[in-house]
């Protein structure tokens, strides 16, 4: 992936990212009960972890489309001199 400005990738996409990541892993530390006596298995964890990276690059890629799509409307749209 190549940017142009990729400081302002980096400060508008990454960091509320990993902002909005630690603030649900408190919430779920916060609201979990203090013992769980349950067995997660390997293979669920994965999967737990394999649905949550997806949304993540999901929503990264919804983002980044629509951000095109706004950015070539407007540069189309401008007067040329």
């Amino acid at each position: 992936m190549h940017f142009k400005n990729n400081h302002l990738f980096k400060s508008f996409v990454l960091k509320p990212l990993a902002c909005f990541a630690i603030g649900l892993v408190a919430l779920f530390s916060f609201f979990s009960p203090e013992n769980a006596y349950a067995y997660l298995n390997p293979t669920t964890s994965s999967y737990i972890l394999q649905i949550i990276l997806g949304f993540g690059l999901g929503v990264i890629f919804s983002i980044k489309l629509c951000y095109r799509r706004i950015k070539a409307y407007f540069k189309h749209s401008s007067p040329k001199k």
